[in-house]
C-alpha cells in the first residue's frame, strides 16, 4: 500500500503542476491583452484622439446644430 500511495502523491503533484503553469500562461495572456499594446492604442480606447488641428469633432448621437 505505501507504494500505491506514493504513486497518487506523484500523479496528484503532477496535476498541481499542470494548474499552476495553466494560471500563469493566462495571466501572461491577460497581461498581453492590457499592458503591452501600444501605447496609441491604449490612449485611443481610454480617450478618443483629437484631430491634429484641435477641433473636436460632432458627436455622432447629438442632432446636427441650426445656424
Amino acid at each position: 500500500m505505501k507504494n500505491n500511495n506514493t504513486i497518487f502523491k506523484k500523479i496528484i503533484t503532477v496535476l498541481i503542476l499542470i494548474t499552476v503553469l495553466m494560471v500563469l500562461l493566462f495571466g501572461v495572456a491577460v497581461y498581453n491583452h492590457f499592458f503591452n499594446q501600444n501605447e496609441k492604442e491604449i490612449q485611443n480606447d481610454l480617450f478618443p484622439i483629437k484631430p491634429p488641428d484641435g477641433t473636436i469633432p460632432p458627436d455622432p448621437i447629438a442632432p446636427p446644430a441650426v445656424d
